[in-house]
């Protein structure tokens, strides 16, 4: 198995410069699996506040990082919608 370092597994994702930092970090936060049980405990709590806030503004599914763009998309379709009527 080839095993790269994190700047080469960045290039090798096509991690965006502006992303690379968080990359790292996200990286370094997994070296151990003591680290990456207590990110993934984290993560998760993140998640899991998340999709507290999309049913709270009424989305019930789907949930987690599809709900996210779900909401992007439809955010995106009403600002396109906007700027038509305002032409």
């Amino acid at each position: 198995m080839n095993r790269l370092n994190p700047e080469e597994g960045a290039d090798a994702l096509g991690i965006a410069d502006e992303h690379r930092a968080s990359f790292l970090a996200m990286v370094d936060a997994l070296r151990t699996p003591e680290a990456r049980d207590a990110e993934l405990a984290r993560l998760r709590k993140e998640l899991g506040a998340i999709d507290d806030a999309l049913i709270e503004a009424g989305i019930q599914h789907p949930l987690g990082a599809r709900g996210v763009r779900d909401l992007a998309e439809a955010y995106k379709e009403l600002r396109e919608g906007a700027d038509e009527d305002d032409e």
